[in-house]
């Protein structure tokens, strides 16, 4: 994605952001890797908080990120797993600082300190478009994803549905659907108002 369409991402939707989520997502791949990123998190954090997962390949980068997260200024956690590369172990040493352990849908630690925002995370099993709970498929991601080309999609599902772009805004049809805590398959078209509702 370019930097001047997250801008333009962010001009048109961070109050919309802000109404439910202080969370600005940095997704990828490795979004450390892109060519602006550092461009991306200081204008991330104008808008709210900024929150990315990482793998700890650029050393500098991903201490800086800590620095950051320790502070509360932003959310980075750190993917540690059998799927990704070994991690340097000055990135691992300082990430597990003060961490308590938690289990669950993957294996997470924490920081004693509810002010301090690094987070590592393990993964018991991957996933590409969606997780399991309690056996049953579920959403990967329930946020709006914008596209590079500017395509807004309805959740993080790889099928989702294509609600609008981020030039001409939210189509019609999709104009009541939530942005938060929503999976696209849980919509329903109504014939009578021709609009696309939550279930």
């Amino acid at each position: 994605m370019s930097f001047s369409l997250f801008k333009l991402i962010l001009e048109k939707f961070s109050n919309k952001i802000k109404e439910k989520s202080k969370f600005i997502i940095l997704g990828g791949g490795e979004p450390t890797v892109h060519p602006e990123f550092w461009n991306f998190f200081s204008y991330s954090l104008q808008c709210g908080e900024p929150w990315l997962a990482t793998n700890g390949k650029l050393v500098d980068d991903v201490l800086a990120l800590g620095n950051i997260a320790k502070k509360g200024l932003a959310t980075v956690v750190l993917s540690q797993d059998k799927w990704h590369e070994k991690i340097d172990e000055s990135v691992t040493s300082f990430f597990y600082e003060n961490m308590n352990k938690k289990e669950g849908e993957w294996i997470q630690w924490e920081p004693e300190d509810k002010n301090d925002h690094r987070i590592i995370r393990t993964i018991i099993n991957p996933y590409t478009s969606g997780r399991y709970k309690n056996g049953k498929k579920d959403c990967v991601c329930k946020l709006i994803k914008v596209e590079p080309n500017g395509n807004i999609r309805g959740c993080g599902c790889e099928d989702s549905v294509t609600i609008g772009n981020v030039y001409d805004g939210i189509f019609e049809e999709y104009s009541e659907v939530p942005f938060f805590d929503t999976c696209s398959k849980w919509w329903k078209f109504d014939k009578d108002i021709k609009k696309w509702t939550y279930k």
